[in-house]
């Protein structure tokens, strides 16, 4: 891969890595998975949690966002005080 394509993987895997508990689930379930296939197995516990409405999925430009449901809820975008 290119020098550009190495970045995006880098990327890709220090996102996937930065949630908590992901990475210990599939190393938990698949001991003996290799590093691109552990990412690719991340992402896919992430679309079926989002499917089974656990976290929500957001369709963007260049990808997706997964998000805690709560998070999206209790932002404080949501509250606007001020307008009261």
């Amino acid at each position: 891969p290119d020098a550009g394509g190495v970045e995006r993987v880098r990327f890709y895997a220090k996102k996937l890595n930065a949630i908590d508990g992901l990475s210990e689930l599939i190393t938990t379930k698949f001991e003996s998975i290799s590093k691109e296939n552990k990412l690719f197995m991340m992402e896919f516990a992430l679309h079926g949690l989002a499917e089974f409405s656990l976290i929500s999925k957001k369709t963007i430009d260049k990808g997706l966002i997964f998000n805690d449901l709560l998070s999206g809820m209790l932002s404080s975008n949501n509250f606007d005080f001020d307008s009261e």
